[in-house]
């Protein structure tokens, strides 16, 4: 009888770890659909198992609660198939979301992943505002690429340049020959491959002392990536820029407007005067902006690019 008991328990502790699993494959299908409520749920049935961790660390993090995130990811085991996603997730959050420089290198050494490797050691000061208001700054309208991708003027290192503005990029990006035009300095041996369009290219990771926006939108110790081959000469700014503001897109009247984080009554000034339909979206890694839309009556997930978009001639015309 006894034996047979045992038998019975046995058999009730494979079934709960069968539906278990079962469960938290669930939960990663809901993330992929970014139905976050629901996966957060079975994340937290799951919360006694590394995947649980991963998977609650992943929403946390997407939510912007970042220390919440990492507190959970330090209690996944090193022995976990997917330890090193939660490093570079881990990463993402001290070298991009809390500006914590010291803690990111230290996982430098836990990481095979080149990309984020690299990112952390090219990168020793902390971005920061040099401006403190409401600024304005118009488009450039007579460009011929503005219609497709917004551009602005500006300076970088001192240097009068027009850059153009990609949802799809993070802080800055730029060719090799245009970062050493203006002194960005960075390590040749330090470098990744990556994908810019349709090509690959050799990445290096450097920091610009200085950037402007317009006459008025100041920020020190800029990351910019640099591309050995790159299929335009444009300088592009992307999320990560806006993120250090609340940042407004005005696409009606030709420009952007920031407000730095600083000063709340501005902030809540600038929400009301654009204020309307929303459409919420999570911020993934250091700057892919992802919302729920449809398509053809099918729900589907988005990824915001306003840089997505090929450009050439072609008997004198530009087509798209």
């Amino acid at each position: 009888m006894k034996k047979k008991l045992l038998s019975i328990i046995l058999l009730i502790l494979v079934l709960s770890a069968s539906s278990a699993q079962g469960t938290i494959e669930k939960g990663w299908k809901l993330w992929s659909k970014a139905e976050l409520e629901k996966a957060e749920k079975i994340a937290e049935s799951n919360i006694d198992t590394d995947e649980g961790k991963h998977l609650k660390g992943n929403i946390l993090q997407v939510n912007g609660k970042y220390l919440e995130a990492i507190e959970v990811y330090n209690g996944i085991s090193s022995e976990y198939n997917e330890y090193e996603k939660v490093q570079i997730s881990k990463l993402n959050i001290h070298l991009f979301h809390l500006k914590e420089l010291d803690k990111a290198k230290t996982l430098i050494n836990r990481i095979k992943n080149k990309e984020a490797t690299i990112y952390a050691a090219s990168i020793n000061k902390t971005i920061a505002l040099e401006c403190s208001g409401t600024f304005t700054v118009p488009m450039l309208v007579n460009e011929p690429l503005n219609p497709f991708i917004p551009i602005v003027s500006g300076e970088i290192n001192g240097k009068k340049q027009n850059i153009a503005f990609d949802t799809g990029g993070n802080f800055l990006v730029m060719s090799k020959a245009a970062a050493e035009s203006m002194g960005i300095s960075y390590d040749s041996s330090l470098f990744f491959t990556g994908k810019q369009g349709y090509s690959t290219s050799k990445m290096w990771v450097g920091v610009v002392d200085k950037l402007v926006l317009g006459k008025d939108v100041k920020l020190i110790n800029v990351p910019v990536t640099i591309l050995e081959e790159m299929n335009t000469e444009i300088i592009i700014f992307g999320t990560s820029i806006l993120k250090e503001f609340y940042s407004t897109i005005d696409y009606p009247n030709n420009q952007f407007v920031f407000t730095t984080k600083d000063k709340p009554a501005l902030v809540k000034a600038h929400q009301k005067k654009y204020e309307g339909n929303e459409m919420n979206f999570i911020m993934w890694g250091d700057h892919y902006m992802m919302g729920k839309g449809s398509y053809n009556d099918k729900r589907i997930n988005m990824f915001f690019d306003s840089g997505l978009v090929v450009v050439g001639q072609a008997n004198g015309v530009m087509p798209i």
